[in-house]
């Protein structure tokens, strides 16, 4: 192939071969690419019995065609295409009778009782016998003399993994400014000051989520820090933090760079 530079000409070998494409065959190549939005649709499922002699599919697809018909201001979300129809069929006898008989012998067997400490040295436990219990909001109440603070936390795990990571701050400068209770340790010891703390749970909840979206575990632990008004060494800002435990479930979106 012969290319013009600066009115001369040059001779360049390609081994690749060459092709036409038109804007046409371009544009559909990039938009096979792109992903087709999934469609809401509501399900219909009437229990299935062969005593029933009525057709309640073509009656149901009648009411839709009846109740919303075209240029309906509602037609765009209630018609054929997002109201479907799939018939359910109920639990046979032998069903019925199994699954009563495991409630019935699951409520007989004694449940095992869950083990709640795990301290070699039962009586320097942080929880008195209950460390490993999960899912709490706790408080660590600070006495050093006459000053007395409060400090109030949650574990969606052990509270013995938490108590750790407290410990852990404590003990080591360099991890002092992880929680507002390792600071407030660190400046006792910097003033030479002895100090006690008591650890107790308040709330025991979960992390699952409510209709409002939001985590019980983080709604207990922010109600129990402005029942708490004075004496408390958590800031405001906790208020308006956002919960932490959706995204453990959720894969993190990569970040990679795309190739030039």
């Amino acid at each position: 192939m012969l290319f013009i530079i600066d009115g001369g000409w040059l001779d360049r070998e390609y081994k690749d071969p060459i092709s036409y494409s038109t804007r046409n065959e371009t544009k559909t190549a990039s938009n096979s690419n792109k992903k087709n939005r999934s469609r809401k649709i509501i399900w219909f499922n009437p229990p299935y019995s062969k005593s029933v002699k009525t057709n309640v599919g073509r009656h149901f697809l009648n009411l839709i065609d009846r109740c919303f018909p075209r240029g309906h201001k509602l037609a765009k979300i209630f018609n054929r295409s997002t109201l479907k129809l799939s018939f359910s069929c109920m639990k046979n006898m032998k069903q019925i009778i199994k699954s009563h008989n495991a409630g019935v012998m699951k409520k007989s067997k004694p449940e095992p009782q869950a083990k709640t400490c795990n301290c070699r040295q039962k009586d320097k436990c942080p929880l008195r016998g209950k460390c490993v219990v999960a899912d709490v909001v706790y408080k660590a109440t600070v006495n050093s003399g006459e000053l007395s603070v409060s400090y109030v936390g949650l574990a969606s795990g052990p509270f013995k993994t938490r108590y750790n990571n407290h410990t852990k701050s404590l003990r080591n400068e360099k991890y002092e400014k992880e929680t507002e209770l390792s600071k407030y340790i660190w400046g006792l010891k910097r003033k030479n000051k002895t100090y006690s703390i008591y650890w107790e749970i308040l709330k025991q909840s979960n992390t699952m989520k409510r209709e409002s979206g939001q985590c019980n575990l983080c709604v207990e632990e922010k109600l129990e820090i402005i029942n708490l008004k004075e004496g408390i060494i958590n800031k405001r800002n906790e208020l308006i933090s956002t919960c932490r435990h959706g995204n453990k479930r959720k894969k993190a979106p990569s970040r990679a760079k795309k190739k030039k």
